[in-house]
């Protein structure tokens, strides 16, 4: 009998992760502010065998002033 609790209690835990993804989507299509705009960041190093390693990544102004 106590399997069959656990399969109950776990079907409740799924039902419940399922609510309260979707109030998150309907979050996102509604715009409150504009979203910041990215930064590109750009690395460039040179190791002592002349190999070169670019490396480019996008950061939100919030990200930054954090």
């Amino acid at each position: 009998m106590p399997l069959s609790s656990d399969q109950q209690e776990i079907s409740v835990k799924d039902e419940k992760e399922e609510t309260t993804k979707k109030p998150l989507i309907r979050l996102d299509n509604i715009k409150l502010k504009p979203k910041p705009k990215p930064v590109p960041v750009i690395g460039l190093s040179i190791s002592r065998q002349n190999e070169i390693s670019i490396e480019c990544s996008f950061f939100t102004e919030e990200a930054q002033k954090i």
